[in-house]
């Protein structure tokens, strides 16, 4: 592993996370034991043969059984190969990064409006019924929370039930490095939903974790994966092997919260501060958004699904 723990310890001077520093050092492993020579030697024929081998490689992801990296994966493969060679550039081993040029040719792919690479976007009426399929309170509240809030998969994983503040209807979103707003709202829907889970969760849980796995502990990087595609799979719009607007994932419920709150009508720099975005003209910074505004604009444009009674009803029960 000629180089690799320097690399990674120069990851760590740079700040990196420690999700990513682990990221590029599977992934760089992964490349160096399939080339199997010395790095500083590398030809364009060896990049093109690991590319095939990631192609054709058998892994499984959760409980699924998969045959060849999605579009995505590659990408994040040769991004942290790319990363790497940079490393050796600036340690002076190499003079340049063959990555880029690669990268260009073979795995560009121009995005398609509707095209196959498009994210798919599904319907409110659509979600509704996704979530109505959810068979206990954890996929219900997880689903509808990811629906009604766009969090990333990393932010719903990192939540704490202390986040949770029910009296004020909001929450708190844990601090990432992609992330600039760190408040989240609730309407009353998500919050008889979020109830009754953890009415469900309180005797399972041990840890503080909000969205836990069968173990009580803290749910894994792929359980927000797991629980949204199967029910998406049931519904049939998931097919695992099929091509990006094919796929209902995690992602795509943040895909459904801007896109629903646009055509909603909300202003563009409100959803992006729900989002969490870095707004891009210099002016942005001056442009401070009143957390009471944004609250009142969240709750008039934010999706329902119709889901208050049932759950009201449920959570009654449950209580009594």
């Amino acid at each position: 592993m000629k180089h690799l723990y320097e690399f990674l310890d120069d990851c760590a001077a740079r700040g990196l996370s420690s999700r990513t520093t682990s990221t590029y050092k599977s992934n760089v492993s992964h490349f160096l034991d399939h080339i199997d020579k010395d790095p500083t030697e590398i030809q364009m024929d060896d990049l093109r043969a690991f590319l095939a081998h990631l192609r054709t490689m058998s892994y499984t992801v959760g409980h699924q059984h998969r045959q060849g990296v999605a579009p995505a994966t590659l990408n994040a493969y040769y991004s942290a190969i790319s990363s790497y060679y940079d490393f050796l550039m600036w340690e002076d081993i190499i003079d340049s990064n063959p990555i880029p040029k690669f990268r260009k040719r073979y795995l560009r792919i121009k995005p398609q409006r509707n095209g196959e690479n498009t994210r798919q976007l599904i319907s409110i009426n659509t979600m509704r019924e996704l979530i109505r399929l959810s068979e206990d309170p954890l996929s219900k509240a997880l689903m509808t929370f990811a629906a009604k809030t766009g969090l990333r998969k990393g932010e719903l994983i990192a939540m704490d039930i202390t986040d949770l503040n029910f009296e004020r209807a909001e929450f708190t979103i844990p601090a990432k490095a992609k992330r600039t707003n760190r408040l989240g709202f609730m309407d009353d829907e998500t919050i008889i939903i979020l109830q009754q889970y953890l009415e469900w969760r309180e005797p399972r849980a041990k840890d503080n974790a909000l969205w836990i796995s069968p173990f009580g502990h803290r749910m894994g990087k792929d359980g927000p994966y797991d629980i949204i595609t199967c029910y998406a799979r049931m519904l049939g719009i998931h097919d695992a092997r099929g091509s990006l607007n094919k796929k209902f994932t995690t992602h795509c419920c943040r895909h459904f919260f801007t896109t629903h709150l646009r055509r909603s009508g909300m202003p563009r720099e409100f959803i992006q501060e729900l989002r969490g975005d870095r707004r891009g003209d210099a002016i942005d910074i001056y442009d401070h958004i009143d957390p009471e505004e944004l609250r009142r604009s969240y709750l008039q444009h934010v999706p329902r699904f119709g889901q208050v009674d049932r759950c009201q009803a449920t959570l009654t029960e449950m209580i009594h």
